[in-house]
């Protein structure tokens, strides 16, 4: 008789001891989760400096690639002396005419001028303002366009082109701009000429209200096939001056 009240003693005792263990499991369970809970809610100051860093880049961000205008323009020109080379050097002095539309993101533009000594061309593009709230704001802008190019002694060839420009202000008046281009192949009136190339300019610039005044590093390579043989390279490199007008 002893012996069973000790195993119902042992046996209740053990009862209490689970039940009590799996109180205090789940008062850490309650006191865990009200932690994390407290954790997630709580303000510290490198978490403000956090958020309002994250907050000031977004705004930077929207004012950036804001437009505040619905349309501008731009009117422009180009001129300087380009020297020519193939298998011999050819000066002569490089003009060329710009004008530039912007509506919203998409713009027009067209060029007209030479490019060496011995090439005209006139151009017409689309662009697509990729970065950037206006054409006087640092910005990238992507284009596609159609050149018509008069090469004497050659040829007259229709080339598609495409590329981008970019535009980096260091500070309100002063900047620095580039410019790449690549023609597609062509082929001239007669079938028997190809031309393609490409074409860089690097420069930088000086505003003055709606009026920028610069100059720019160009350079151009011509390559030209006749008749399926590969012809040296024609390279036009110079440095142009430039100045434009906003509106």
């Amino acid at each position: 008789m002893k012996k069973l009240i000790r195993l119902a003693l042992v046996g209740l005792l053990l009862v209490s001891f689970i039940s009590q263990a799996n109180d205090v499991e789940g008062v850490y369970t309650v006191i865990i989760k009200k932690q994390a809970e407290k954790k997630s809610t709580r303000w510290t100051l490198s978490d403000w400096l956090t958020t309002k860093k994250r907050m000031a880049l977004m705004d930077q961000w929207l004012a950036l690639n804001t437009k505040t205008t619905l349309f501008e323009g731009r009117f422009g020109g180009s001129t300087g002396s380009v020297k020519e080379t193939t298998d011999v050097e050819n000066k002569k002095t490089s003009n060329r005419y710009e004008a530039e539309l912007l509506v919203r993101m998409f713009g027009l533009a067209a060029e007209t001028g030479n490019l060496g000594p011995h090439q005209k061309f006139s151009s017409a593009e689309l662009e697509l303002m990729i970065l950037g709230s206006s054409l006087q704001s640092t910005s990238l802008r992507g284009f596609y366009g159609l050149r018509k190019l008069d090469w004497e002694n050659v040829g007259k060839f229709d080339q598609y082109y495409y590329g981008g420009t970019l535009t980096i202000y260091l500070f309100n008046f002063l900047g620095v701009d580039g410019r790449y281009q690549s023609f597609s192949k062509a082929k001239d009136d007669d079938k028997v000429d190809t031309a393609s190339g490409n074409s860089l300019s690097l420069g930088a610039f000086l505003d003055l209200s709606f009026v920028r005044l610069g100059a720019k590093l160009y350079s151009e390579t011509l390559k030209l096939e006749h008749a399926g043989v590969v012809q040296p390279n024609t390279k036009n490199k110079g440095t142009l001056f430039t100045a434009s007008i906003f509106f």
